[in-house]
């Protein structure tokens, strides 16, 4: 095992076999050193994380006794009171393709390091993992960049790129008990990043509108609600998507038409007609609240059951 080199600098050449000797003792003193402090280190990491993952643990009394035992290990004082959970996973080119366990940890591990003023706790196994950061006030919107770049640009240098890590950030807590609120939406956070490329590699808990609210569904659930019938009814009657197209531009831009005709390059008569097409397949009424609403999360519903889908490889 690598543990480090000693080195030694002879401009003329002039050690001797005792020099020499004495420096190979030396060395082996330091590897033993070395050895040892690496040791401890894994063991310490392996100790947080047991602590860490019953920290989000579902049972009360195993949540109360983590808090216990993380204040007793005196990683942080008593003046850093604000906890955010930094959620990582790993999207691979191909649903089949093997894991990367030793390059998705060892990344995590460097963005830990990136964290300087703060402290930063993590967890990690195959390819999901979690980071506690825990500060004296509330964190600066970039330290969440910072390590994600970091983590980002480590797991390059060990892969052949084949897969890249996405992140999702939980809402900050102010105390320990509320880590698990934290933990839950980074990881519907990250679920978001992983399924939706649209939102960017890190998504963050409180920027993802109606996607906050659908995402709690499980799969299962998702993808029976996401066949709904009026949808159904405009596909069957238009086979190229131009009319979903024009619905999901008319709801991305507020139902302003003009913005709606010029982000999708047609003559606001044309717009029009397509939405009054649309009202006459489905039998709804674009002036109605509740239709517009049904209509507009329904395509949502079918964005994320694609992307489950093609998560699924099909």
């Amino acid at each position: 095992m690598l543990l480090g080199y000693l080195w030694l600098i002879d401009e003329d050449g002039s050690f001797t076999a005792a020099e020499r000797a004495a420096a190979a003792e030396a060395a082996a003193a330091a590897g033993t050193v070395l050895y040892r402090r690496l040791l401890l280190h894994e063991r310490s990491k392996a100790r947080h994380e047991g602590i860490l993952r019953e920290l989000v643990s579902p049972d009360a009394a195993m949540r109360a006794q983590a808090i216990e035992d993380l204040r007793a290990e005196q990683l942080f004082g008593d003046e850093r009171t604000h906890f955010t959970v930094l959620a990582v996973q790993c999207r691979t080119a191909e649903p089949a393709a093997p894991p990367q366990d030793v390059a998705f940890e060892a990344a995590i591990e460097d963005g830990v390091r990136a964290v300087t003023d703060d402290v930063a706790l993590m967890v990690a196994n195959r390819s999901r993992g979690w980071l506690l950061l825990v500060h004296r006030h509330p964190p600066a919107r970039a330290l969440a960049d910072t390590v994600a770049e970091r983590i980002t640009s480590r797991f390059r240098q060990l892969t052949d790129g084949g897969s890249r890590p996405v992140f999702g950030l939980g809402g900050t807590a102010t105390q320990l008990d509320g880590v698990l609120g934290s933990y839950q939406e980074a990881l519907l956070a990250a679920r978001a990043a992983l399924l939706l490329p649209g939102i960017g590699d890190l998504a963050r808990w409180g920027e993802l509108g109606p996607y906050e609210l659908l995402l709690k569904l499980p799969p299962s659930d998702l993808l029976g609600t996401a066949q709904v019938p009026a949808l159904l009814a405009i596909e069957r009657e238009d086979a190229h998507h131009i009319l979903l197209d024009t619905l999901t531009g008319f709801f991305d831009h507020g139902g302003n038409v003009r913005r709606t005709a010029d982000a999708l390059r047609i003559h606001r008569a044309t717009l029009y007609q397509r939405l009054k097409r649309v009202e006459q397949i489905t039998g709804y009424s674009l002036d109605n609240g509740d239709d517009r609403l049904m209509l507009h999360l329904g395509l949502k519903l079918r964005v994320i059951a694609a992307a489950y889908r093609d998560q699924l490889g099909g």
